[in-house]
């Protein structure tokens, strides 16, 4: 009967994360009540995901990560980067592969994608390519680098503690499969020159934000004619704002013009305005008295740029407060000087009544935003900005401090001196301490949904083990593959990882998968690392879909790719590190 209703909560999971019908970290918290309702854990079991030590370790390097953000550190690099690039491509996707993937090895990778963003689009102009050239090579040389320490990303730690759960306490050393990591870059690298830039499909490029969104049949010009029952109004009780989807760009009085004007704005005769309107309501426009319709279609980036206003290109954030709200709802000109033209989600424009939209991660909104709100956006921990917003000044004192707080705790646990859990929570003290970051930058930064993922997921562990649903797969698995070479195993859970990954949460397929290849390992008479390697490997390397993987849907939109792109470049990348993963994992484990 338990081990019924462990199967069957899975599966609730499973199709809850595919669908992602509701957030996947309140999906981790269903489970984790449902287990203890259902008498599968303990309370105390229930709630130990809170207290578990990757979930400690995760949220505490997190936090280090944060703090190299918050100085700077990571951003200085790209600046450098810049400059000694020059106008090669190849010398830029080289450099974008080597810096991202070196760094995922010890900061999030969430994290590395995010800040490089911004750059990798002033790369993409200076050397006159698309930003889709080198955005899906960013985010897969972070999954690949991550796979390089145990620290590289939260999948590797939790994989890392539950073998050690079933080992006596010890887990995988800091670099105990750094070789095998780096391998597997060696060979994306060669893979992303020799055959993935050319499977990308470079989008043409085009200067004009306009043209790019499709905008132009929703921009229309409107004067207000002599005797329009309109003059003398404001905005606000107007047709244009009572009965249309409209916002109102730019009004144009006799003695002067107002961009982005607040709803108290009058109108007046003879006021030109322009606007952006749904398409079907240009014929209701037609059809007011007062007003007449002078251009439509005819307009560009320069027309919506000013003294005053710049169209700006930004990203829903992975921890942003707007997600799961309508536009209409956040009031973007009251809260950010701004209004949203279109919003690109997931390959596909949004135009038509996007006050209506409800946002999610990874959507890619195109402002037109006022300059003087503009700093906001670089304070804004909603958001990340396409482009570079204004110089950045740094602390040269706390961007050094950062960086050797985070190295000595690399350092100290590489070599032993104490475990992971301990020096990188001393790191988050000295960060604290030395105000590389504060308490209050550090709890808008870190991704909170990763933290009660965990939390939530890893009764769910202990469930699965507790139950006895572990042993009754494990055992069915040997007596299919018990006289299989070990070497396939490993080929077919690197692959079947691989694809439950592709769908759902990382870490919820490494939490799934892991006490099984343990299981299966022992009734082999393997070592459970060359099993759990696997595992954690094809979950940390989701390539093909532009869902299976966070930095893969921060990029989807920006790199203006299709859903196939990542299938055609992400699939024969797969199928190289499952050779790659299990040829080396056969040599030195098996």
């Amino acid at each position: 009967m338990e081990i019924m209703l462990v199967l069957g909560i899975i599966l609730g999971a499973i199709v809850l994360f595919a669908t992602e019908i509701i957030s996947i970290d309140l999906v981790a918290m269903i489970i984790m009540v449902l287990l203890m309702l259902t008498g599968l854990v303990t309370p105390e079991e229930g709630t130990s995901g809170f207290a578990n030590s990757a979930t400690i370790t995760v949220l505490a390097l997190l936090i280090l990560s944060a703090g190299l953000q918050t100085t700077g550190a990571v951003n200085l690099l790209g600046r450098y980067l810049i400059k000694t690039i020059g106008k090669s491509a190849n010398r830029a996707l080289f450099i974008i592969l080597v810096v991202s993937a070196l760094l995922s090895a010890f900061i999030n990778n969430t994290a590395v994608v995010v800040i490089f963003m911004p750059i990798v689009f002033r790369i993409a102009k200076f050397t006159r390519n698309s930003p889709g050239k080198f955005l899906m090579p960013l985010s897969f040389a972070a999954m690949v680098g991550g796979t390089c320490t145990v620290i590289g990303t939260s999948t590797n730690i939790l994989v890392s503690d539950i073998y050690a759960s079933s080992n006596g306490g010890v887990g995988f050393g800091i670099f105990e499969f750094s070789l095998i990591g780096f391998v597997c870059v060696l060979v994306f690298a060669i893979y992303m020159f020799i055959v993935g830039d050319r499977l990308i499909g470079h989008r043409s490029l085009d200067e004009s934000l306009t043209d790019q969104y499709e905008l132009k049949d929703y921009l229309t010009e409107i004067v207000i004619t002599p005797g329009s029952p309109l003059a003398g109004q404001h905005i606000s009780q107007t047709f244009l704002t009572l009965d249309l989807d409209a916002e109102i760009l730019e009004v144009s009085h006799k003695d002067g013009d107002v961009w982005l004007p607040s709803q108290r704005e009058v109108l007046r005769e003879g006021d030109q305005i322009l606007l952006k309107v749904n398409v079907d309501d240009i014929l209701v426009i037609q059809d007011q008295p007062g007003v007449a319709i002078l251009s439509r279609g005819e307009f560009g980036d320069e027309d919506l740029i000013s003294g005053e206003t710049m169209l700006l290109e930004v990203v829903v954030a992975p921890n942003s407060k707007l997600v799961r709200r309508s536009v209409r709802e956040i009031d973007f000109k009251t809260l950010y000087g701004a209004v949203p033209l279109a919003i690109r989600r997931r390959g596909t424009y949004l135009r038509n009544k996007i006050g209506d939209t409800i946002l999610r991660f990874g959507d890619d909104i195109l402002l037109e935003v006022k300059k003087d709100s503009i700093k906001g956006f670089k304070r804004n921990f909603d958001f990340i900005p396409m482009s570079e917003i204004e110089k950045p000044v740094y602390d040269k004192r706390k961007l050094f401090l950062s960086v050797l707080i985070t190295a000595a705790v690399v350092v100290t646990a590489a070599f032993g001196l104490a475990p992971i859990l301990v020096t990188s929570l001393t790191g988050c003290v000295l960060m604290f301490l030395f105000e590389c970051i504060t308490i209050r930058e550090a709890y808008r930064s870190v991704e909170w949904k990763i933290i009660f993922l965990l939390a939530g997921l890893i009764p769910l562990g202990l469930a699965i083990e507790n139950s006895g649903a572990a042993a009754l797969i494990s055992d069915n698995l040997y007596a299919f593959l018990g006289q299989t070479n070990p070497i396939w195993v490993v080929a077919i859970l690197f692959t079947f990882t691989s694809m439950l990954t592709s769908i759902m949460s990382n870490n919820a397929t490494a939490i799934l998968v892991a006490p099984i290849g343990i299981g299966l390992a022992h009734q082999m008479g393997v070592d459970p690392k060359a099993f759990l390697l696997a595992i954690m490997f094809a979950a940390s390397t989701s390539f093909i879909t532009p869902v299976g993987y966070q930095t893969n849907t921060l990029i989807y939109g920006p790199g203006n790719y299709r859903f196939s792109d990542f299938f055609k470049v992400g699939g024969g990348l797969t199928v190289l590190l499952l050779v790659v993963v299990t040829t080396m994992i056969t040599l030195l484990y098996l």
